[in-house]
C-alpha cells in the first residue's frame, strides 16, 4: 500500500512532485538519466515483473524504468514506451567502463596525499565482488554538466546596484537557502551512496546559481567561467554545509554532527557507508579508509569555523575568496585573472570595513587569519576530493571524467 506521501515507484518518502508524479528524488534523478541519456535496461530475471522497492539489495533498472513510465513520469512530451524501446543497449563490458589510460597514468601519478587514494582504489578493485556491482546505476555526469551549463549560460542575476559586493553575493546567498527546523531533520546512522550522489548534484547546481549572482562572473567567456566553477565548488562544498550546519545546530566543537542538505544530520564520528550488496568486511574495511576524510575536514573546517562563530558576512566574504582565488588555476585568461585580482582588493577593503567599523574591532588581524586559514584548508580539501572522484571512476560507482577534464 502507497500513502499520498510515498514514492509511487519505490515507496520510499516522496519528495514531492517530479516529473508529473509524486517520487523520491533518487528515482526522479534515476528516470531524467535513463530517458535523458536514452539508457536500455534488460530484466535481471527476464520475467519483466520484478519487485521494485527502496530496500530492495538488487533492484532491477529495467524493471524500475518501466514502472516509472507505467505510473506517469514524463520527462516531456515525447517521454513514451515508443521512446523507451527505442534506447541503445548497454550491455557494455566491465572493463571497457574503466578510465582511459592517459587519465589512469594521471592520476596514479599524483602526489603523495593522492597515492594513499591511489592505494585504496587498487584494493577496492581487487574485491571481485566489489568490481561487478550492479546494484547502482553509474552516474554518467553528462546530464549534471548540462544542468550547470545551463544555469552557467543565464543571464546574470539582478541585484541593487547599490550594494557592495560581498552584500550582494549575502543577498544571492540568502535567496538560495532552504531553511529547515531542526525538529524536522531525519537522524540518520546510515548514509548510501544514492543519497550522497542526489546531494552533491543539487549542491553542485546552487552553487554554480550563487556565482551567477556575481555581475563580475556572469560577464565572463564562457571558458573561463567553466574553470573557475570547476574550481570553486569543491572549494566551497564543505565550508557551505558546515556554515549550515552551525546555523542549525550551534558551535559546541565536541559536536560532530553534521546537516546534509537540509534534510538529514549525520554524526561524522559514527555515520557508516552502505554499499549494498557487497559483504560485510568489503563495507568495514571501505568505512575505516574512508574516516580518514570525514576526521580530517571535522578537525581542520568544521571546528576551526565553530570556534570562529563566523557571522553571515565573514561566510560570504570567505566564499567570495574561493571564487576568485584562481592564480593557480591552468587555462584561465588573462583577463580574468586581473579581474579577480581588482574584486578581491575590493572585497578585502570591504572586510576591513565590516570589522572596523560594524563590529568596532580596532585589531581585526588575528581574526583574519584564522578565517583564511579555513580557506586553505578547503583548498586542500579540493585537491583531496579530486582523488575521491577519481576513485569514484575506478570504483565504477559513478562516472564523471567529463567534469574532472573540463569537457561539456
Amino acid at each position: 500500500m502507497v500513502d499520498a506521501e510515498s514514492c509511487l515507484i519505490c515507496s520510499a518518502p516522496a519528495h514531492g512532485v517530479h516529473f508529473q508524479v509524486n517520487s523520491c528524488r533518487a528515482c526522479a534523478t534515476f528516470f531524467r538519466r535513463a530517458i535523458g541519456n536514452r539508457k536500455s535496461y534488460k530484466c535481471r530475471r527476464a520475467a519483466n515483473n520484478c519487485r521494485v522497492a527502496r530496500d530492495e539489495p538488487y533492484t532491477c533498472r529495467y524493471c524500475r524504468l518501466q514502472k516509472c513510465i507505467k505510473v506517469g513520469m514524463k520527462l516531456n512530451a515525447s517521454t513514451s514506451k515508443d521512446t523507451v524501446d527505442m534506447l541503445p543497449s548497454l550491455d557494455t563490458p566491465q572493463s571497457n567502463l574503466l578510465l582511459p589510460e592517459s587519465s589512469e597514468k594521471r592520476f596514479f601519478s599524483k602526489r603523495s596525499t593522492e597515492s594513499h587514494m591511489c592505494n585504496i582504489a587498487k584494493w577496492a578493485m581487487s574485491c571481485e565482488e566489489f568490481a561487478q556491482l550492479e546494484w547502482t546505476d553509474k552516474w554518467l555526469s553528462m546530464a549534471l554538466i548540462e544542468d550547470v551549463k545551463e544555469i552557467l549560460l543565464r543571464s546574470k542575476v539582478s541585484l541593487p546596484s547599490k550594494m557592495t559586493h560581498t552584500r550582494k553575493l549575502q543577498c544571492a546567498y540568502r535567496s538560495l537557502q532552504r531553511r529547515a527546523r531542526v525538529e524536522e531533520l531525519q537522524r540518520r546512522e546510515t548514509l548510501d551512496l544514492f543519497e550522497i550522489i542526489e546531494y552533491f548534484e543539487s549542491h553542485m547546481c546552487n552553487i554554480a546559481k550563487w556565482a551567477m549572482s556575481c555581475e563580475e562572473f556572469a560577464q565572463l567567456e564562457w571558458t573561463d567561467k567553466w574553470l573557475i566553477y570547476k574550481h570553486l565548488w569543491p572549494l566551497v562544498s564543505s565550508v557551505d554545509q558546515f556554515y549550515n550546519t552551525i546555523d542549525l545546530l550551534g558551535t559546541d566543537p565536541n559536536d560532530t554532527r553534521v546537516v546534509l542538505d537540509n534534510a538529514f544530520i549525520i554524526d561524522m564520528d559514527t555515520v557508516t557507508y552502505d554499499l549494498p550488496g557487497v559483504s560485510d568486511t568489503v563495507k568495514s574495511e571501505f568505512n575505516v579508509l574512508f574516516k580518514t576524510s570525514d576526521d580530517r575536514m571535522v578537525r581542520n573546517i568544521l571546528i576551526p569555523m565553530k570556534e570562529l562563530r563566523l557571522t553571515e558576512f565573514e561566510f560570504v566574504f570567505l566564499m567570495a575568496q574561493c571564487l576568485w582565488s584562481i592564480q593557480g588555476c591552468h587555462g584561465i585568461s588573462e583577463k580574468a585573472l586581473k579581474l579577480a585580482e581588482r574584486f578581491l582588493e575590493q572585497i578585502s577593503d570591504e572586510i576591513h570595513n565590516y570589522y572596523f567599523y560594524e563590529l568596532r574591532m580596532n585589531n581585526y588581524a588575528p581574526r583574519l587569519t584564522r578565517l583564511l586559514k579555513v580557506l586553505n584548508e578547503c583548498e586542500r580539501q579540493e585537491f583531496i576530493q579530486k582523488g575521491d572522484f577519481t576513485i569514484a571512476n575506478v570504483f565504477n560507482i559513478f562516472k564523471c571524467v567529463e567534469m574532472e577534464n573540463g569537457l561539456l
